[in-house]
């Protein structure tokens, strides 16, 4: 008898070959058949009947039932599960947020053995990491994301170390936080790669308020694991490393979290603001205190 991770599994499978996501501009389409998402609504539904007090199920099913037609139960069923569940970051930011927070099912599929960039990753800017929202399975997992060279990318070795620390600044301007992605492949000289995320503002006009820094890196801090991702557009290779989090970094995001959420974001984005806040932060912290103990 299939268990409720099989029909979890084979859920995922057929979002995986029957969801079509495309960008077009600055536009994400994100097509399927209404057959499709009942399949993987019943699917799920088995699951939670083997399992009904798995809040990460309930919650994937009430997506489906939102995907399928049925907006107004799925909406009233995720803000009855948020209740129950107020520590569940996706499931509380859907309930507050039912019309700008995007399901697990509008990000692109992603595991460890992917290796082609989705085309909603491709026009990411160059220059720095990317947070970005996947889904592995039915779970949605915040990711890290680079445009790197070819000869960056086939020196790297799939063993290598890899470590992720962050920082929490109070500005004069506003509220940021850093975030630090460190490939170790020579620990005299690691790679740092660095990050600054605005988590003062739910901005009212993003599509996905999901990605909003504030509510990006309260999910990460949720993950037991995330993605590595460096990718080179010349030649399209792919470094693909599943980074399950060690003690410290549990740690680290536990405490950005807490601070995060001591914070009331306000509904719009000070571009100038962050601006002149991004800047007192490069001023006033040092990259050796990243690179200590690493």
């Amino acid at each position: 008898m299939p268990s409720a991770a099989d029909y979890i599994q084979n859920a995922a499978k057929i979002a995986d070959d029957e969801i079509s996501i495309d960008q077009y501009g600055d536009y994400l389409s994100v097509s399927y058949s209404s057959q499709v998402m009942n399949r993987i609504e019943e699917l799920i539904n088995l699951a939670t009947t083997m399992e009904p007090d798995n809040a990460e199920y309930k919650y994937w099913l009430y997506c489906a039932q939102i995907g399928s037609g049925k907006l107004e139960s799925g909406i009233k069923n995720i803000k009855e599960l948020s209740l129950k569940h107020p520590g569940y970051i996706d499931l509380l930011g859907h309930a507050m947020y039912p019309d700008k927070w995007f399901s697990p099912f509008y990000y692109p599929s992603w595991n460890d053995k992917t290796a082609k960039v989705p085309v909603s990753l491709i026009s990411l800017p160059e220059g720095g990491t990317s947070l970005i929202s996947l889904r592995d399975g039915l779970r949605r997992i915040v990711s890290f994301f680079r445009k790197a060279d070819r000869s960056f990318i086939t020196g790297l070795r799939k063993n290598i170390s890899i470590n992720l620390k962050f920082n929490y600044m109070k500005t004069p301007y506003s509220n940021v936080a850093g975030c630090y992605l460190l490939i170790n492949d020579n620990k005299n000289n690691p790679h740092v790669s660095e990050t600054i995320i605005n988590v003062d503002s739910c901005p009212t006009q993003i599509r996905d308020m999901s990605n909003a820094g504030h509510w990006l890196l309260r999910i990460l801090a949720q993950q037991s694991y995330s993605y590595i991702i460096l990718w080179d557009p010349a030649t399209n290779m792919v470094f693909n490393k599943k980074l399950y989090f060690s003690a410290s970094i549990k740690h680290s995001l536990r405490q950005l979290k807490l601070r995060i959420e001591s914070l009331s974001p306000t509904p719009e984005f000070d571009p100038q603001s962050f601006q002149k806040a991004r800047q007192y932060y490069m001023d006033n912290f040092s990259l050796d205190d990243v690179l200590r103990n690493i």
